[in-house]
């Protein structure tokens, strides 16, 4: 009798309580959104994400940045950092032993969870196999939701590798890189993820340049990516120069890709371009000026014009609201009048969106696209 009262009880209270949580949460978000200052609603919005990471876990706190992007474009601009600190908190539970229930919302915003998370790891113990555990871990909790969950927290290890490596002996790009290459090496368990592991020291790099931590050679700021031996490095260096191009060339494609231009392989060159591009496309999410970055790549070297446009799509996706990420993309490919270029689109477009989304979703997207255009849908 008593055990029925209770369940009559908790079957009228849990609604409630839900009911009560999400009004709590959306009073939040409006408290936050009613700020004046940009400061303001950025310290409103770390302490909310903060709160819910630590009421209702990592899934509830990601739900929250879902949120926060729908509803201010000021989170937009910022929502990479701010899955940073989810990344950083989701760490503290992890190595408190607390309740840790890993989401594949963690692809949200460039994948930024695994960069903080895996830098407070390896700065917390410095420990490569704890940190290729959890990389396992990663994968068989989320393979079939994301399929490129695994390559991206390699990514953050190159971070952490890097990123924990005493800053005050940076005295040159060798002295960043050369240490973090070498753990890249001792940690990845082959060259897919040595080179995932590889791109996160070299976006290190990157940083430090647009940090002014290094300075940058302005005439030839991809001097040290060919240099090097190795071409998986120089594959990722050239990749991953692609936030300090932006920054150098005053954020217009045509001065940055000129340096991606002198690249005399083609292999190096297409990726360097896709990557750059890629920073193009996040940065125009908002803006939805498709049609004059079409006619950018088209003024590029004719070997680079298709790949600039694959790397704006996955930008826009890489940068996109967060379950809807393929969306813009989608709008972008259809924009282009030219069939070959609405190809290569749809094709990077499907691509990622079979790696960033379950079989069921992947299909649904799929279906959004015109059947010529399925190439890669099954």
């Amino acid at each position: 009798m008593k055990n029925k009262f209770l369940k009559s009880i908790l079957i009228i209270l849990i609604p409630v309580f839900l009911v009560v949580l999400i009004n709590s949460f959306s009073k939040s978000i409006n408290n936050c959104r009613g700020l004046n200052s940009k400061s303001e609603k950025l310290i409103c919005w770390e302490k909310l994400i903060d709160s819910t990471l630590q009421k209702g876990g990592i899934d509830q706190a990601f739900e929250k940045v879902e949120e926060l992007y729908q509803s201010d474009p000021v989170f937009v601009g910022n929502c990479h950092s701010f899955v940073h600190l989810i990344g950083e908190k989701a760490y503290k539970l992890f190595s408190d032993k607390a309740q840790f229930n890993l989401s594949s919302k963690t692809s949200y915003c460039g994948y930024g969870f695994y960069h903080a998370f895996m830098e407070s790891l390896l700065n917390d113990d410095g420990d490569l196999v704890r940190a290729r555990k959890f990389c396992d871990y990663v994968e068989e909790k989320l393979r079939k939701q994301n399929a490129d969950a695994k390559g991206a927290c390699y990514h953050g290890i190159g971070h952490g590798v890097a990123d924990n490596h005493d800053q005050k002996f940076w005295d040159n790009e060798l002295d960043l890189v050369e240490q973090p290459l070498k753990l890249c090496e001792k940690v990845s368990p082959d060259e897919t993820f040595l080179n995932r592991c590889s791109s996160g020291v070299f976006n290190v790099l990157a940083i430090a340049y647009n940090g002014n931590k290094l300075k940058i050679n302005s005439e030839d700021p991809l001097w040290f990516c060919r240099q090097l031996d190795n071409n998986i490095y120089r594959k990722t260096c050239y990749e991953e120069m692609n936030t300090a191009l932006f920054a150098l060339s005053d954020k217009k494609i045509l001065p940055a890709a000129k340096f991606l231009e002198e690249i005399e392989e083609d292999e190096f060159a297409l990726s360097g371009i896709r990557s750059l591009a890629g920073v193009f496309g996040m940065s125009a999410v908002q803006k939805g000026n498709f049609e004059k970055f079409t006619l950018d790549c088209r003024k590029l070297q004719p070997r680079l014009r298709l790949a600039c446009i694959k790397g704006f799509a996955s930008g826009l996706i890489e940068g996109g609201s967060p379950e809807l990420e393929y969306e813009k993309a989608l709008k972008f490919c259809e924009v282009n009048t030219n069939i070959e270029e609405r190809q290569a689109c749809f094709d990077e477009v499907l691509r990622l969106s079979s790696v960033y989304y379950t079989s069921e979703k992947h299909k649904m997207v799929c279906n959004l696209v015109l059947v010529k255009f399925r190439r890669h849908c099954l």
